[in-house]
């Protein structure tokens, strides 16, 4: 068990953050952010800007790509969410908004 700036952990893993630093964050070889976790229990992937719960940020502002897409245990996609603000559910490839 691994405890990191706590004085006891009963988990595999426990980050305990101070004041307002960031307690985890997971970085690209170049620095860009993936995944923060902000001491407020507010995450952001793909971005340390986290104003709400959950903030997923893509890395490309191509209209086609997905930014979200939820499958289920077999990998078939159940819901999905294009950059471009097109949903589907039971679909990958949406074509209006919902």
């Amino acid at each position: 068990m691994v405890g990191v700036n706590a004085t006891s952990s009963t988990i595999n893993l426990l980050v305990q953050g101070t004041g307002s630093n960031i307690p985890f964050q997971v970085n690209s070889s170049t620095g860009t952010s993936l995944l923060t976790v902000l001491g407020n229990g507010n995450v952001g992937i793909g971005t340390s800007t986290v104003g709400s719960r959950l903030v997923i940020q893509g890395s490309t502002s191509d209209g086609t790509a997905n930014a979200l897409q939820i499958n289920n245990s077999g990998g078939t996609g159940l819901v999905t969410v294009i950059n471009n603000g097109n949903v589907g559910i039971g679909t990958t490839g949406p074509a209006t908004k919902l």
